[in-house]
């Protein structure tokens, strides 16, 4: 006996529309196969969103359709195929259209679609094949991150695709690829880890070129992208590297020669690198370069002027020789680092937010060269012990030290210096001793750094004599 399950197609009702039938607004009808208006021009954001009854979509002949806007499908779970070949004038899938379709194991896209979303279809689990139009030009980001049966993706002759965005196949089964012709620039970490056996880049294509399993710009200035390596000695044709160009990456051993003026932000994060001497070239190493890495020891050349926002966050970094050109420590410099130790150079002016949050510095000497000390520069650094000022700071942020459980002693500088925050010695820091040898004046005008040191019982304060530390509250000066 054989069992057929026959699904009734429901057409949309018209209540679901806007009054001219163009905006399909809301759908809440519970039929497992259902049939847009030909009329319809826009599906609206979160038309079908987490509509778990639905299987199927269809549409009514000729169909209007030109955009599906963001989470308009967004974790239909039973839906299992997304046929969208009769929408000829659909032009535009906005972001995360179809994310979280998780049983869908077909994607059938129209020519004439120009564009695909960023995140669209990611967590798409079922989807092993996908045919991308020749008319789309943007892929975006994420786009198709963590299908993770899909194993070919194919772009016919004549592909107006430009660019390769981050992650947009990251979490696949893609091991084979080729790039299509009018590409011109590629994301490192397109594809997420680096694990190709073959990737090539098309004929026609003006732009790129292949050398080794390596992805250059057509003059071999910009390298893009390389995988399967773990040594590698980038040619002197290059004079940057591309964004994640190295990221989770499984190289060990890299020169980087001297014609390399740019290292783009994210080019090493989550690598296997350990150690990296830069080369004098290298005017700044940019954000989250060696982010979340391997990386143990880095020699920066004293050509470096600025390193970006959480440059080595999070990496096992143990070494590093700050070189006394660089005049800015960027935001989250440090973040979450097990590194013992650090000489601040004397070119140093500012201290970044959270530059060294959450490290493992014992102890920390702030030149005189120091005159800004962001918010929470060195919070929740557990084993920090001492702190000496050399000069005074014109600006000190809030919660600097806050949650330094083991400071014992802050040195103040033979100078008259102003503290101006709240909270610069708080409760969680019951056993830290402050030794003034000059006049320093702890001024906040909504209060608190008085009292916070009053009521903590254990703080001891040394200083020559009664004149040379005024903390005042609100401009009156207090004694102790």
């Amino acid at each position: 006996m054989i069992t057929f399950l026959v699904l009734l197609c429901i057409d949309i009702d018209k209540s679901c529309y806007s009054s001219d039938g163009k905006n399909l607004t809301k759908v809440n009808d519970t039929s497992p196969e259902l049939r847009i208006s030909s009329t319809c021009e826009i599906i609206n954001r979160r038309c079908f969103y987490d509509l778990n009854t639905l299987f199927s979509f269809s549409f009514e002949e000729n169909p209007n359709l030109t955009t599906i806007e963001s989470y308009s499908f967004s974790s239909c779970s039973n839906l299992t195929i997304i046929n969208l070949s009769s929408c000829t004038k659909l032009t535009k899938i906005s972001s995360n259209a179809f994310d979280g379709c998780i049983n869908v194991n077909q994607i059938i896209l129209p020519e004439g679609l120009l564009e695909i979303g960023d995140y669209a279809f990611q967590y798409i689990y079922q989807l092993t094949n996908i045919i991308i139009p020749a008319s789309v030009k943007i892929i975006g980001y994420r786009s198709f991150c963590m299908c993770n049966e899909l194993q070919n993706v194919s772009f016919p002759v004549g592909s107006n695709l430009t660019s390769l965005t981050t992650d947009v196949f990251a979490g696949t089964k893609i091991t084979s690829f080729q790039i299509p012709e009018k590409v011109s620039d590629i994301d490192g970490e397109a594809f997420g880890s680096k694990k190709f056996t073959n990737i090539s880049v098309h004929p026609n294509n003006n732009y790129l070129i292949l050398d080794g399993n390596a992805v250059y710009s057509k003059n071999k200035s910009i390298l893009y992208f390389i995988c399967n390596k773990t040594e590698y000695e980038i040619p002197n044709t290059v004079t940057t590297i591309g964004y994640n160009c190295f990221s989770y990456s499984s190289i060990e051993t890299i020169i980087i020669p001297n014609s390399v003026t740019t290292i783009e932000g994210l080019c090493f994060h989550d690598s296997h690198i350990k150690t990296i001497e830069i080369p004098n070239s290298i005017t700044s190493i940019n954000e989250l370069c060696f982010y979340s890495s391997y990386i143990e020891t880095v020699i920066i050349p004293n050509t470096t002027t600025t390193i970006g926002k959480g440059c080595f966050s999070g990496s096992i970094i143990k070494t590093i020789i700050i070189p006394n050109t660089v005049t800015t420590i960027g935001e989250d410099f440090l973040l979450h680092c097990d590194i013992k130790s650090v000489i601040i150079p004397n070119s140093v002016t500012t201290i970044g937010v959270q530059s060294f949050y959450g490290s493992s510095l014992g102890s920390i000497i702030i030149p005189s060269s120091v005159k800004r000390i962001e918010i929470g520069a060195f919070e929740y650094c557990n084993e920090l012990r001492n702190v000496t000022f050399l000069g005074p700071v014109d600006y000190i942020g809030e919660y600097v030290f806050d949650y330094c459980g083991s400071l014992k002693l802050i040195i103040f500088p033979n100078s008259t210096m102003t503290v101006t925050v709240s909270d610069f010695v708080s409760t969680n820091m019951p056993n830290v001793k402050l030794s003034f040898t000059y006049k320093t004046l702890f001024y906040h005008s909504q209060v608190y750094v008085f009292d916070s040191i009053k009521r903590n019982t254990k703080v001891s304060i040394s200083y020559l004599n009664e004149s040379n530390l005024i903390i005042t509250q609100c401009g009156l000066i207090y004694g102790f």
